[in-house]
């Protein structure tokens, strides 16, 4: 599928169109050096972290973690969706606890779970791409509850 690039010329080729979402990406991520960074940066409706939780997490909290995950989205690099969680919620959250209770006490996770996909999602009426992002499933559980 065509990508246009800034001035609206469409590119076909696979690589120059990889080379525009590089580019794309590169300006989009760019901050001023010159500039302080202020809270007017910060994008709009982002909710601020002012505590984070100092206990592993218990398989109930998994649970509860994996039940508020929203269906029908496209699984990430893990191939693992929301919706094979949710049948059987229980048996795979005391899994997940293992896995989970190990990077707390290490301090660690996994370094697959910060990949991820970046999928173009065709905008209506042959306005261009919009781009969106597919994370890992366990790194969202995982920020889930560190959040709360």
């Amino acid at each position: 599928m065509p990508v246009k690039d800034a001035t609206g010329q469409l590119f076909t080729d696979p690589t120059d169109q990889l080379k525009r979402w590089s580019e794309h990406f590169e300006q989009l991520f760019q901050v001023s050096s010159h500039e302080p960074f202020t809270s007017r940066h910060d994008p709009p409706r982002v909710r601020r972290m002012t505590c984070v939780n100092s206990k592993a997490p218990s398989w109930q909290v998994i649970e509860a973690a994996i039940q508020s995950m929203k269906s029908n989205k496209a699984p990430g690099v893990d191939r693992i969706s929301a919706e094979m969680l949710k049948t059987n919620p229980m048996p795979s959250s005391q899994l997940l606890q293992q896995l989970f209770c190990n990077n707390w006490d290490t301090a660690t996770f996994p370094a697959d779970w910060m990949q991820g996909y970046l999928v173009k999602v065709p905008k209506k009426e042959d306005q261009g791409y919009a781009p969106t992002g597919e994370a890992s499933c366990c790194y969202v559980l995982y920020s889930k509850f560190c959040a709360k």
